[in-house]
């Protein structure tokens, strides 16, 4: 006492930490205090559900990605398809919904703004002006700039650069099978993404963009800055805080910058001569295409943009900036949907001989029966796409079984989700609204008993032998659902319909997860090999699957999918 007597400092450090260490506690209270009656799994007064979230994750495989928690908590505790999760104060409370008729009170009509988690997780990726992240006008000025390179009939015109891209994948898969080495097959693909983006988007097919090869100075800088993120599974203070991780960030966001800026520029100066009447339009070409027309009537309105005031058919600062994030995101949606989509379309068609001879027949029926001439075939008539059924059933479902994403919302005072069936209001303010991907997906009550197992024919209303299958009306949404739904799903699905044409005629996969074979992959520049590496815990499947999802910055499959390819004999 004497010493605080004698050091008044002392005396406002102890209120200021006693005054602290009280208010935490008052907000604890108030917050476990919010979920007394709200359905959920058993709440703790002082751990909430970090205890129950800890007990079911050490029943599953190790590094399993988070969007799968949810669904085997529901499971355990037998709860309805909208409960709550009580986190304080390691992350965000949860309202988490499985139900598309709830859901969409919080992403259709109306559509909840994206959480503030959102721009935390995205911004560093993609910069500050991704559509993922914009909100109210600004995002819809800018959506509706972009809609136009994205829409069916724009993707359909640039299909033979999907096809060039996809075709590139192929000579890798064949110097693959030759050598007969495994890989990660996830790593490939991905890398397939990249370049087709890069060429759909900006109509560049050069050393820097044409990543299936070799490194370029795209993907390196794009990589490094998706390694640089934290990672989310671990508790590791010393990496969750490491002081040079923003240091990496601005110096691998300004390389990538600075290369997508150039890039940009000599696509500004040559577009005009390049563009030929009547032919495919890049995505940015009319992203310019719509700016400029905005801009144009704005003036017409009498309004004027001081920043571009003078610029009316020049590359302003303003597009630059929203563009080179757009380019960002697009590239980051590239480890996802398509990807993801891609990888577990060969690995379930591996693993059921019937279904694989079903697309394959299908293939040989719309292009015939030599699987060389089908990359010419799509090129010429790419409407040839739309008469697959079968094949967009695979994607389909291989979509519904390992969704890559989900969608989170910021809950709203005096919003409430209602529940049609009795009327029961629940609360969104001050949760994050999570609208559960592959909660709805893995859904008995929605899908029925055969929800776990690879049946495309769910998507086609019968099988061959007439059975109906479970198909809920919007409880697919891997893309999600409403205005934010996801602008490049067009893409995505030519994409993996075009791949799958060109490579499953000519080739056999096999995915293999013995721990020993693993280890003899050779160096791919990954990140699987080293703080990504799944570790043994007893446990090597889910839902007798040994290929989960997990989490490397977002969801891809476990190990980066090992992968040996075997040439077909055809005849």
């Amino acid at each position: 006492m004497d010493a605080l007597s004698t050091h008044p400092y002392l005396v406002s450090v102890a209120l200021v930490i006693a005054f602290s260490i009280v208010r935490f506690l008052y907000r604890g209270y108030r917050i476990r205090r919010q979920f007394k009656n709200l359905p959920g799994p058993p709440h703790h007064p002082i751990w909430g559900h970090i205890l129950v979230f800890a007990d079911v994750q050490e029943t599953l495989p190790p590094r399993i990605h988070p969007h799968i928690l949810p669904h085997f908590i529901q499971q355990k505790y037998d709860l309805p398809p909208l409960f709550y999760l009580d986190f304080w104060p390691f992350g965000p409370n949860l309202c988490i919904i499985m139900s598309p008729t709830l859901i969409n009170q919080a992403v259709v009509a109306p559509s909840l703004p994206k959480h503030e988690q959102v721009p935390l997780y995205v911004n560093p990726l993609a910069g500050k002006k991704a559509l993922i992240s914009l909100e109210g006008k600004e995002w819809k000025k800018w959506r509706g700039i972009f809609n136009p390179g994205f829409s069916i009939s724009n993707m359909m015109s640039l299909v033979p650069s999907i096809v060039d891209e996809s075709l590139v994948f192929v000579s890798v898969l064949e110097s693959l099978a030759d050598s007969g080495e495994l890989f990660r097959l996830d790593e490939r693909v991905t890398r397939l993404t990249i370049d087709v983006i890069c060429r759909v988007v900006l109509t560049r097919r050069d050393h820097r963009s044409n990543s299936q090869i070799a490194e370029n100075e795209i993907v390196s800088s794009f990589r490094a800055l998706v390694d640089s993120q934290p990672d989310a599974q671990t508790i590791n203070i010393f990496h969750l805080y490491d002081p040079r991780r923003p240091i990496k960030q601005w110096y691998y966001s300004g390389r990538l910058k600075s290369h997508l800026t150039r890039l940009l520029e000599e696509r500004f100066v040559t577009r005009r001569t390049t563009n030929k009447k009547g032919g495919p339009k890049y995505v940015i070409d009319l992203a310019l295409e719509s700016y400029f027309a905005q801009k144009q009537a704005a003036k017409s309105n009498g309004f004027v943009d001081k920043d571009t005031e003078g610029q009316d058919k020049m590359l302003d600062d303003t597009f630059m900036e929203y563009a080179i994030s757009q380019i960002r995101i697009f590239l980051f949606a590239g480890h996802d949907t398509t990807a993801s989509g891609i990888c577990y379309a060969f690995h379930f068609l591996s693993r059921h001989p019937q279904k694989l001879a079903k697309i394959r027949q299908e293939h040989d029926k719309v292009f015939g029966t030599n699987p060389s001439d089908a990359a010419a075939m799509i090129k010429e008539l790419p409407q040839k796409l739309n008469d697959l059924p079968y094949t967009l059933a695979v994607i389909k479902e291989a979509l519904r079984l390992y969704p890559p994403g989900s969608s989170v919302r910021a809950g709203v005072p005096g919003h409430f989700i209602v529940d049609p069936d009795n009327g029961e209001k629940y609360p969104t303010d001050g949760f994050l609204v999570w609208d559960q991907h592959l909660g709805m997906h893995r859904s008995a009550e929605l899908w029925g008993p055969t929800v776990h197992e690879f049946i495309p024919e769910r998507f086609l209303n019968t099988n061959s032998s007439g059975q109906q299958y479970p198909n809920p009306k919007n409880a697919w949404r891997p893309f999600s659902k409403g205005p934010r739904d996801c602008i490049g799903q067009e893409m995505a699905l030519l994409e993996s319909k075009i791949v799958l044409v060109l490579t499953l005629r000519s080739f056999d996969f096999t995915t293999v997860f013995d721990r020993n074979e693993i280890t003899k992959i050779k160096p791919d520049g990954t990140e699987w090999a080293g703080r990504w590496k799944s570790k043994p815990n007893g446990i090597e499947t889910l839902w007798d699957d040994p290929c989960y999802a997990v989490m490397l910055t977002t969801s891809h499959p476990r190990d980066g999918m090992p992968t040996k390819a075997t040439k077909r004999t055809l005849g």
